[in-house]
């Protein structure tokens, strides 16, 4: 990934992570409480896409790890470099996720002097 790629990938990130501290700073925990629930809705609802385009109907440790690896590198940008295997693996039942490298959220908390703390809470996985 060259660094254009990467800015836009940070870029991406920047309103999400302001509009959450904006909220936390006029309104507290609650905040954090309500944009918690909106990145869960909206993490489901990306991986019930890709499932049903994938035409995945299982629910396994084997069709979790294939449907996160598709929304890893095409939908977040992780593991991109083509024939490289995605950063989740199945280990028995278990569905076990590695990466190493870059992150677009943890840059843009970077660039926004954001608070780790509060941040963390929505985007730490």
């Amino acid at each position: 990934m060259n660094n254009e790629e990467r800015m836009r990938l940070i870029k991406s990130q920047l309103p999400i992570i302001g509009y959450i501290l904006a909220n936390y700073e006029r309104s507290g925990e609650d905040a954090l409480k309500v944009a918690s629930d909106y990145s869960y809705e909206l993490g489901k609802s990306i991986g019930q896409s890709v499932k049903k385009s994938m035409g995945i109907t299982e629910n396994d440790a084997d069709a979790i790890a294939r449907v996160m690896n598709v929304v890893l590198k095409e939908v977040i940008g992780i593991g991109r470099v083509e024939g490289t295997p995605g950063p989740m693996r199945v280990e028995g039942d278990k569905v076990i996720g590695e990466n190493a490298g870059f992150c677009p959220i943890i840059e843009a908390i970077k660039l926004l002097k954001a608070p780790w703390d509060i941040i963390c809470k929505n985007y730490s996985w």
